[in-house]
């Protein structure tokens, strides 16, 4: 799973936030 650095809809450990 890529950070939210790459991925805005996922957190550091890959769940989904958004």
């Amino acid at each position: 799973m890529a950070p939210r650095e790459q991925n805005p809809y996922l957190d550091s450990a890959g769940h989904a936030w958004g």
